[in-house]
Protein backbone atom coordinates (compact mmCIF):
# COMPACT_ATOMS: atom_id res chain seq x y z
CA UNK A 1 0.00 0.00 0.00
CA UNK A 2 1.55 3.30 -1.06
CA UNK A 3 1.26 6.55 0.88
CA UNK A 4 -1.84 7.72 -0.97
CA UNK A 5 -3.57 4.39 -0.46
CA UNK A 6 -2.59 4.37 3.20
CA UNK A 7 -4.08 7.82 3.70
CA UNK A 8 -7.31 6.73 2.07
CA UNK A 9 -7.30 3.55 4.10
CA UNK A 10 -7.06 5.55 7.30
CA UNK A 11 -9.86 7.83 6.18
CA UNK A 12 -12.14 4.89 5.43
CA UNK A 13 -11.22 3.28 8.74
CA UNK A 14 -11.95 6.51 10.57
CA UNK A 15 -15.29 6.98 8.84
CA UNK A 16 -16.32 3.42 9.60
CA UNK A 17 -15.17 3.61 13.19
CA UNK A 18 -16.52 7.02 14.05
CA UNK A 19 -19.86 7.30 12.31
CA UNK A 20 -22.57 4.65 12.48
CA UNK A 21 -24.45 6.61 9.87
CA UNK A 22 -21.69 5.85 7.39
CA UNK A 23 -22.64 2.20 7.57
CA UNK A 24 -25.71 3.02 5.51
CA UNK A 25 -23.69 4.41 2.63
CA UNK A 26 -21.93 2.14 0.15
CA UNK A 27 -18.20 2.60 -0.36
CA UNK A 28 -16.50 1.81 -3.64
CA UNK A 29 -13.05 0.50 -4.13
CA UNK A 30 -11.86 3.71 -5.91
CA UNK A 31 -10.38 1.65 -8.74
CA UNK A 32 -6.61 1.31 -8.84
CA UNK A 33 -5.86 4.12 -6.38
CA UNK A 34 -7.51 2.23 -3.53
CA UNK A 35 -7.59 -1.52 -4.25
CA UNK A 36 -10.52 -3.59 -3.08
CA UNK A 37 -8.40 -5.61 -0.66
CA UNK A 38 -7.64 -2.47 1.33
CA UNK A 39 -11.32 -1.65 1.67
CA UNK A 40 -11.85 -5.16 2.96
CA UNK A 41 -8.91 -4.72 5.31
CA UNK A 42 -10.38 -1.50 6.61
CA UNK A 43 -13.64 -3.16 7.55
CA UNK A 44 -12.17 -6.41 8.80
CA UNK A 45 -14.23 -7.77 11.63
CA UNK A 46 -17.48 -6.23 10.41
CA UNK A 47 -20.19 -8.30 8.70
CA UNK A 48 -19.86 -7.19 5.09
CA UNK A 49 -20.24 -8.29 1.46
CA UNK A 50 -18.25 -7.34 -1.60
CA UNK A 51 -20.37 -7.27 -4.74
CA UNK A 52 -19.33 -8.27 -8.21
CA UNK A 53 -19.29 -4.67 -9.39
CA UNK A 54 -16.70 -3.79 -6.71
CA UNK A 55 -19.21 -1.93 -4.55
CA UNK A 56 -18.93 -2.63 -0.84
CA UNK A 57 -21.85 -2.37 1.52
CA UNK A 58 -22.35 -3.68 5.06
CA UNK A 59 -24.52 -6.75 5.21
CA UNK A 60 -28.11 -5.82 5.77
CA UNK A 61 -27.55 -2.15 5.05
CA UNK A 62 -29.97 -2.26 2.14
CA UNK A 63 -32.80 -4.76 2.46
CA UNK A 64 -33.67 -4.48 -1.27
CA UNK A 65 -30.50 -6.33 -2.26
CA UNK A 66 -30.86 -9.86 -3.48
CA UNK A 67 -28.43 -12.60 -2.45
CA UNK A 68 -26.21 -14.38 -4.90
CA UNK A 69 -23.67 -13.53 -7.56
CA UNK A 70 -24.15 -10.58 -9.85
CA UNK A 71 -26.03 -8.54 -7.26
CA UNK A 72 -27.08 -4.99 -8.09
CA UNK A 73 -27.23 -2.00 -5.80
CA UNK A 74 -29.86 0.73 -5.78
CA UNK A 75 -27.30 3.39 -6.64
CA UNK A 76 -25.08 3.87 -9.71
CA UNK A 77 -21.33 3.45 -9.46
CA UNK A 78 -20.89 7.00 -10.72
CA UNK A 79 -23.04 8.27 -7.87
CA UNK A 80 -21.08 6.17 -5.44
CA UNK A 81 -17.79 7.50 -6.71
CA UNK A 82 -19.06 11.05 -6.44
CA UNK A 83 -20.30 10.43 -2.90
CA UNK A 84 -17.03 8.95 -1.74
CA UNK A 85 -15.07 11.70 -3.49
CA UNK A 86 -17.04 14.34 -1.63
CA UNK A 87 -16.64 12.50 1.66
CA UNK A 88 -12.91 12.03 1.23
CA UNK A 89 -12.15 15.56 0.00
CA UNK A 90 -14.28 17.09 2.73
CA UNK A 91 -12.56 14.93 5.31
CA UNK A 92 -9.09 15.81 4.01
CA UNK A 93 -10.02 19.48 4.13
CA UNK A 94 -11.10 18.98 7.74
CA UNK A 95 -7.78 17.34 8.54
CA UNK A 96 -5.89 20.33 7.14
CA UNK A 97 -8.07 22.71 9.12
CA UNK A 98 -7.71 20.73 12.35
CA UNK A 99 -3.97 20.43 11.80
CA UNK A 100 -3.69 24.19 11.58
CA UNK A 101 -5.78 24.72 14.69
CA UNK A 102 -5.01 21.57 16.69
CA UNK A 103 -4.24 21.89 20.37
CA UNK A 104 -1.10 20.35 21.83
CA UNK A 105 -2.16 18.99 25.21
CA UNK A 106 0.52 18.99 27.90
CA UNK A 107 0.16 16.91 31.04
CA UNK A 108 1.51 18.24 34.33
CA UNK A 109 1.39 17.84 38.08
CA UNK A 110 1.53 20.95 40.30
CA UNK A 111 5.27 20.85 40.85
CA UNK A 112 8.01 23.42 40.34
CA UNK A 113 9.87 20.96 38.12
CA UNK A 114 7.33 21.66 35.37
CA UNK A 115 8.26 25.36 35.36
CA UNK A 116 9.62 25.35 31.76
CA UNK A 117 6.30 24.06 30.46
CA UNK A 118 4.35 26.59 32.54
CA UNK A 119 6.54 29.46 31.37
CA UNK A 120 6.53 28.47 27.69
CA UNK A 121 2.73 28.22 27.77
CA UNK A 122 2.02 31.41 29.74
CA UNK A 123 4.65 33.67 28.17
CA UNK A 124 3.56 32.77 24.65
CA UNK A 125 6.70 30.96 23.56
CA UNK A 126 4.65 28.12 22.08
CA UNK A 127 2.18 30.55 20.55
CA UNK A 128 5.02 32.44 18.87
CA UNK A 129 5.90 29.17 17.14
CA UNK A 130 2.35 28.79 15.85
CA UNK A 131 1.21 26.29 18.48
CA UNK A 132 -1.91 26.34 20.58
CA UNK A 133 -1.21 24.58 23.88
CA UNK A 134 -3.38 23.40 26.74
CA UNK A 135 -2.09 22.46 30.20
CA UNK A 136 -3.85 19.40 31.61
CA UNK A 137 -3.43 18.73 35.34
CA UNK A 138 -3.14 15.08 36.38
CA UNK A 139 -2.61 13.39 39.76
CA UNK A 140 0.75 11.75 39.05
CA UNK A 141 3.62 11.31 36.66
CA UNK A 142 2.44 7.76 35.99
CA UNK A 143 -0.93 9.11 34.82
CA UNK A 144 0.85 11.54 32.51
CA UNK A 145 3.03 8.80 31.04
CA UNK A 146 -0.02 6.61 30.44
CA UNK A 147 -2.01 9.33 28.68
CA UNK A 148 0.93 10.38 26.53
CA UNK A 149 1.51 6.77 25.48
CA UNK A 150 -2.15 6.41 24.45
CA UNK A 151 -2.15 9.72 22.58
CA UNK A 152 -4.70 11.41 24.84
CA UNK A 153 -1.94 13.91 25.59
CA UNK A 154 0.81 14.86 23.18
CA UNK A 155 3.42 16.01 25.72
CA UNK A 156 4.15 15.45 29.38
CA UNK A 157 6.91 15.29 31.92
CA UNK A 158 7.97 13.34 34.95
CA UNK A 159 10.77 11.92 37.01
CA UNK A 160 13.35 9.62 35.57
CA UNK A 161 12.73 6.16 36.90
CA UNK A 162 11.65 2.61 36.25
CA UNK A 163 8.49 3.59 34.36
CA UNK A 164 10.48 5.71 31.91
CA UNK A 165 13.12 3.04 31.31
CA UNK A 166 10.49 0.32 30.90
CA UNK A 167 8.46 2.44 28.49
CA UNK A 168 11.53 2.89 26.29
CA UNK A 169 12.37 -0.81 26.49
CA UNK A 170 8.85 -1.88 25.56
CA UNK A 171 8.87 0.44 22.54
CA UNK A 172 5.81 2.33 23.69
CA UNK A 173 5.09 5.39 21.55
CA UNK A 174 6.80 7.67 24.06
CA UNK A 175 10.07 9.50 23.48
CA UNK A 176 12.06 11.18 26.25
CA UNK A 177 13.22 14.29 24.49
CA UNK A 178 14.66 16.89 26.90
CA UNK A 179 15.54 17.49 30.54
CA UNK A 180 13.11 19.46 32.67
CA UNK A 181 14.84 20.22 35.94
CA UNK A 182 18.12 19.42 37.62
CA UNK A 183 18.82 19.54 41.34
CA UNK A 184 21.49 18.82 43.93
CA UNK A 185 20.87 15.57 45.77
CA UNK A 186 21.83 17.21 49.04
CA UNK A 187 18.90 19.64 48.76
CA UNK A 188 16.41 16.80 49.09
CA UNK A 189 17.48 15.10 52.31
CA UNK A 190 15.46 16.41 55.25
CA UNK A 191 16.22 14.97 58.71
CA UNK A 192 13.88 15.21 61.70
CA UNK A 193 15.02 18.14 63.81
CA UNK A 194 14.26 16.30 67.05
CA UNK A 195 16.82 13.64 66.07
CA UNK A 196 19.43 16.31 65.43
CA UNK A 197 18.67 18.21 68.64
CA UNK A 198 18.93 15.00 70.69
CA UNK A 199 22.33 14.19 69.16
CA UNK A 200 21.05 10.97 67.58
CA UNK A 201 21.86 12.26 64.11
CA UNK A 202 25.32 13.60 63.45
CA UNK A 203 26.22 12.02 60.11
CA UNK A 204 24.40 10.13 57.37
CA UNK A 205 25.76 6.89 58.84
CA UNK A 206 23.44 7.44 61.80
CA UNK A 207 20.45 6.73 59.55
CA UNK A 208 21.20 3.00 59.46
CA UNK A 209 18.01 1.08 60.23
CA UNK A 210 15.95 4.27 60.61
CA UNK A 211 12.64 4.92 58.82
CA UNK A 212 13.10 7.23 55.85
CA UNK A 213 10.49 8.19 53.27
CA UNK A 214 10.32 8.55 49.50
CA UNK A 215 7.19 9.46 47.58
CA UNK A 216 7.18 6.22 45.55
CA UNK A 217 9.28 3.19 44.65
CA UNK A 218 11.16 3.08 41.38
CA UNK A 219 11.29 6.85 40.90
CA UNK A 220 14.12 9.37 40.85
CA UNK A 221 13.72 10.30 44.52
CA UNK A 222 14.50 6.73 45.57
CA UNK A 223 17.70 6.88 43.52
CA UNK A 224 18.50 10.24 45.19
CA UNK A 225 18.08 8.62 48.60
CA UNK A 226 20.49 5.84 47.66
CA UNK A 227 23.03 8.38 46.38
CA UNK A 228 22.81 10.44 49.57
CA UNK A 229 23.14 7.37 51.78
CA UNK A 230 26.36 6.40 50.03
CA UNK A 231 28.02 9.50 51.48
CA UNK A 232 27.66 7.76 54.86
CA UNK A 233 28.68 4.30 53.65
CA UNK A 234 25.09 3.05 53.43
CA UNK A 235 22.79 1.85 50.66
CA UNK A 236 19.04 1.98 50.48
CA UNK A 237 18.67 -1.56 51.83
CA UNK A 238 20.39 -0.45 55.06
CA UNK A 239 17.43 1.68 56.12
CA UNK A 240 13.69 1.23 56.62
CA UNK A 241 12.16 2.74 53.46
CA UNK A 242 8.64 4.13 53.73
CA UNK A 243 6.49 5.53 50.92
CA UNK A 244 4.47 8.67 51.58
CA UNK A 245 3.17 11.53 49.44
CA UNK A 246 5.29 14.64 49.93
CA UNK A 247 2.65 16.60 51.91
CA UNK A 248 2.31 13.72 54.39
CA UNK A 249 6.04 13.62 55.09
CA UNK A 250 5.92 16.76 57.22
CA UNK A 251 3.48 15.45 59.85
CA UNK A 252 5.36 12.12 59.77
CA UNK A 253 8.59 13.97 60.60
CA UNK A 254 6.79 15.87 63.32
CA UNK A 255 5.37 12.78 65.06
CA UNK A 256 8.47 10.62 64.56
CA UNK A 257 6.94 8.15 62.11
CA UNK A 258 9.94 8.87 59.89
CA UNK A 259 13.38 10.20 60.78
CA UNK A 260 14.22 11.49 57.34
CA UNK A 261 12.81 11.89 53.87
CA UNK A 262 13.68 12.82 50.34
CA UNK A 263 11.45 15.83 50.14
CA UNK A 264 10.91 18.16 47.21
CA UNK A 265 10.18 21.87 47.33
CA UNK A 266 8.25 23.67 48.70
CA UNK A 267 7.78 21.03 51.39
CA UNK A 268 11.46 20.92 52.35
CA UNK A 269 11.47 24.66 52.98
CA UNK A 270 8.18 24.41 54.90
CA UNK A 271 9.66 21.65 57.12
CA UNK A 272 12.51 23.98 58.05
CA UNK A 273 10.23 26.95 58.64
CA UNK A 274 7.98 24.89 60.92
CA UNK A 275 10.97 23.66 62.91
CA UNK A 276 10.32 19.97 62.27
CA UNK A 277 13.14 19.21 59.83
CA UNK A 278 16.54 20.38 58.64
CA UNK A 279 18.67 19.78 55.56
CA UNK A 280 22.04 18.83 57.06
CA UNK A 281 23.96 18.40 53.79
CA UNK A 282 25.31 20.92 51.34
CA UNK A 283 26.54 20.31 47.84
CA UNK A 284 30.32 20.32 47.61
CA UNK A 285 31.96 23.21 45.78
CA UNK A 286 32.00 22.48 42.07
CA UNK A 287 29.37 19.78 42.35
CA UNK A 288 27.07 19.43 39.38
CA UNK A 289 23.30 19.16 39.69
CA UNK A 290 21.76 15.96 38.39
CA UNK A 291 18.76 15.53 36.07
CA UNK A 292 15.64 14.60 38.01
CA UNK A 293 12.77 15.11 35.58
CA UNK A 294 12.43 14.91 31.79
CA UNK A 295 9.98 16.06 29.15
CA UNK A 296 8.51 13.43 26.85
CA UNK A 297 6.01 13.24 24.04
CA UNK A 298 4.03 10.76 22.01
CA UNK A 299 6.47 9.64 19.33
CA UNK A 300 3.70 8.79 16.85
CA UNK A 301 2.41 12.35 17.19
CA UNK A 302 5.91 13.75 16.65
CA UNK A 303 6.45 11.66 13.50
CA UNK A 304 3.14 12.75 12.02
CA UNK A 305 3.61 16.37 13.12
CA UNK A 306 7.30 16.95 12.66
CA UNK A 307 6.94 20.71 12.19
CA UNK A 308 4.84 21.00 15.34
CA UNK A 309 7.33 18.91 17.32
CA UNK A 310 10.20 21.13 16.18
CA UNK A 311 8.20 24.24 17.01
CA UNK A 312 7.39 22.86 20.44
CA UNK A 313 11.06 22.26 21.21
CA UNK A 314 12.04 25.76 20.10
CA UNK A 315 9.42 27.28 22.41
CA UNK A 316 10.43 24.95 25.22
CA UNK A 317 14.12 25.88 24.86
CA UNK A 318 13.26 29.56 25.07
CA UNK A 319 11.43 28.99 28.38
CA UNK A 320 14.31 26.93 29.78
CA UNK A 321 16.69 29.75 28.92
CA UNK A 322 14.37 32.30 30.51
CA UNK A 323 14.58 30.27 33.73
CA UNK A 324 18.35 29.82 33.43
CA UNK A 325 19.07 33.54 33.68
CA UNK A 326 20.49 34.88 36.98
CA UNK A 327 17.75 35.43 39.57
CA UNK A 328 15.12 34.24 37.09
CA UNK A 329 13.44 32.21 39.83
CA UNK A 330 12.72 35.38 41.78
CA UNK A 331 11.44 37.36 38.81
CA UNK A 332 7.77 38.32 39.41
CA UNK A 333 6.75 37.17 35.94
CA UNK A 334 7.95 33.68 36.77
CA UNK A 335 6.81 33.43 40.38
CA UNK A 336 3.31 34.45 39.31
CA UNK A 337 3.21 31.76 36.61
CA UNK A 338 4.61 29.00 38.83
CA UNK A 339 2.35 29.98 41.71
CA UNK A 340 -0.67 29.86 39.39
CA UNK A 341 -0.02 26.26 38.36
CA UNK A 342 1.37 24.84 41.61
CA UNK A 343 -0.78 26.61 44.18
CA UNK A 344 2.37 27.59 46.09
CA UNK A 345 2.38 31.22 47.22
CA UNK A 346 4.92 33.54 45.67
CA UNK A 347 6.36 34.38 49.09
CA UNK A 348 7.08 30.69 49.69
CA UNK A 349 8.60 30.22 46.23
CA UNK A 350 11.08 32.99 46.94
CA UNK A 351 12.35 31.05 49.97
CA UNK A 352 12.78 27.70 48.23
CA UNK A 353 16.01 26.41 46.79
CA UNK A 354 15.42 26.88 43.06
CA UNK A 355 15.76 24.02 40.60
CA UNK A 356 18.44 24.17 37.94
CA UNK A 357 17.79 24.14 34.20
CA UNK A 358 20.07 23.23 31.32
CA UNK A 359 20.20 26.07 28.73
CA UNK A 360 21.47 23.57 26.15
CA UNK A 361 19.00 20.80 27.05
CA UNK A 362 21.73 18.31 27.89
CA UNK A 363 21.42 15.03 29.78
CA UNK A 364 24.48 13.39 31.29
CA UNK A 365 24.87 9.78 30.24
CA UNK A 366 26.81 8.91 33.41
CA UNK A 367 23.99 10.02 35.70
CA UNK A 368 21.30 8.33 33.61
CA UNK A 369 23.30 5.11 33.56
CA UNK A 370 23.53 5.30 37.36
CA UNK A 371 19.77 5.71 37.59
CA UNK A 372 19.23 2.81 35.23
CA UNK A 373 21.65 0.61 37.19
CA UNK A 374 19.85 1.42 40.45
CA UNK A 375 16.46 0.41 39.06
CA UNK A 376 17.94 -2.71 37.51
CA UNK A 377 19.57 -3.72 40.79
CA UNK A 378 16.30 -3.38 42.69
CA UNK A 379 14.43 -5.45 40.10
CA UNK A 380 12.17 -2.67 38.84
CA UNK A 381 13.05 -3.05 35.17
CA UNK A 382 11.55 -5.47 32.67
CA UNK A 383 14.95 -6.23 31.20
CA UNK A 384 18.09 -7.76 32.66
CA UNK A 385 21.02 -5.95 31.06
CA UNK A 386 22.00 -2.29 30.95
CA UNK A 387 21.01 -0.45 27.78
CA UNK A 388 22.87 2.39 26.08
CA UNK A 389 21.27 5.73 26.85
CA UNK A 390 20.74 6.40 23.14
CA UNK A 391 18.21 3.56 23.18
CA UNK A 392 16.28 5.21 26.00
CA UNK A 393 16.18 8.89 25.01
CA UNK A 394 15.92 10.90 21.80
CA UNK A 395 17.61 14.27 22.08
CA UNK A 396 17.65 14.95 18.34
CA UNK A 397 14.91 17.60 18.50
CA UNK A 398 16.56 19.27 21.49
CA UNK A 399 19.93 19.31 19.75
CA UNK A 400 18.38 20.77 16.60
CA UNK A 401 16.66 23.52 18.60
CA UNK A 402 19.91 24.40 20.39
CA UNK A 403 21.79 24.44 17.09
CA UNK A 404 19.24 26.81 15.62
CA UNK A 405 19.28 29.12 18.64
CA UNK A 406 23.01 28.82 19.30
CA UNK A 407 24.66 27.30 22.36
CA UNK A 408 24.87 29.15 25.66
Amino acid sequence: MNAKQLSLYRIVTFLLGQSRAMLHYPLVDLMTSFPRKHVLSAVEGRESKLFSNNVWMPAGACPRLRSGAGMTVPMSERTLLLGVFLIVTTFLGTIRSVSAQSVVKIGFVPSESFAPLFVAHERGHFKTQGLTTELVRLPSGAAILTQVSTGDLQVGGGALGAAAFNAAHQKLPVAFVAPMHYAYNEDYLVVRKAEIDAGRFKTVADLRGKPCAVNAKGVATEWVLDEVLQTGGLRIDNIDVKTLPFPEMLPALDNGAIHCGIITEPFATQAEEKGIGLRPLKAKPGAKPVPITVAFWNSDWAKKNDAAAKAFMIGYLRAVRDLSEPNAWKAPVHTEIISKHTGVGGDVLLKTRPPVFSPNLELEDKVMMSQQEFNLRLGYLKYKEMKPIKELVDLSYAEAAVKQAGRK
